[in-house]
């Protein structure tokens, strides 16, 4: 797998006409989501860029499904910011002037997003893993290629002739992307947690200028020093609680296996 990255001639390139949606706020934390997981800190550093804002009741649904329209607008703030609600509109019969028209109309223009044969972009329709992957990767401008086409896929239902091969196995070669696992079920839908996690793994990569996403240690110390220090306090102190809680539930478990074993149960 081979991308192009600005200021570095190892594996990536970045296109510099990009514009970076760099200007860093600071909202509160939303009420659904766990600071020990790693979805608070993507939730509060997209956040704090303002890619996405949650909802009225203080909460992000990270378990709901995000649609078309949703998914790009996302990833065009994280890339970009707000475009031009008078200049982007109309492009799609079935995209006119409502609140997505001008995101997706900037994808569209910008060569991110084609639509459906239909003619159609069906923003309300669920996106499923494969869309996602291609479209975040375009939207941040990666040129990605496939050097080697006898390397052994990421994944065992991902190959190098489906559409969107190039980018599953780029996004799992960089660390991109949460789906470990042997198989990526690209039909499946994605929910807005992963759509969040996906988008900030993007726009660190790019925010840093490194060819992948940093390890836990580095990737602490770069949110510390763009301002997120207490977000990423209060994460490690609720990892620690929890580990803790885990190991008191562990030795518990002992106990009590020491104690049937010793009645002969």
């Amino acid at each position: 797998m081979f991308i192009t990255f600005k200021k570095t001639t190892c594996s990536i390139l970045i296109i510099s006409g990009l514009l970076l949606n760099t200007q860093v706020s600071f909202a509160a934390v939303f009420d659904d989501v766990d600071p020990s997981t790693s979805e608070y800190l993507a939730v509060e550093y997209l956040s704090g860029y303002a890619v996405i804002s949650g909802y009225e009741d203080g909460s992000i649904k990270p378990a709901q499904e995000i649609n078309r329209a949703e998914m790009v607008a996302m990833m065009v703030r994280a890339s970009y910011g707000e475009p031009s609600a008078t200049q982007y509109r109309n492009c799609f019969p079935d995209v006119g002037e409502e609140w997505f028209a001008p995101y997706i109309c900037y994808a569209k223009a910008y060569g991110w997003i084609k639509g459906y044969d239909d003619g159609y972009f069906h923003p309300a329709r669920i996106v499923n893993r494969a869309e996602a992957l291609k479209m975040v990767s375009n939207s941040f401008e990666y040129q990605v290629s496939v050097q080697n086409q006898e390397k052994v896929n990421a994944y065992n239902d991902v190959s190098d002739n489906d559409w969107f091969g190039r980018y599953a196995q780029f996004q799992h070669e960089y660390n991109l992307n949460m789906f470990f696992g042997d198989e990526l079920h690209p039909d499946w839908h994605l929910d807005r947690g992963q759509a969040i996690e996906i988008v900030y793994r993007h726009h660190l990569m790019h925010q840093q200028g490194e060819p992948q996403y940093l390890d836990e240690e580095d990737r602490m110390q770069y949110l510390i020093d763009q301002g997120f220090g207490d977000q990423v306090q209060e994460h490690l102190e609720d990892q620690d609680q929890d580990q803790d809680q885990d190991q008191d539930q562990d030795q518990d478990q002992d106990q009590d296996r020491d104690q049937d074993q010793d009645q002969g149960y």
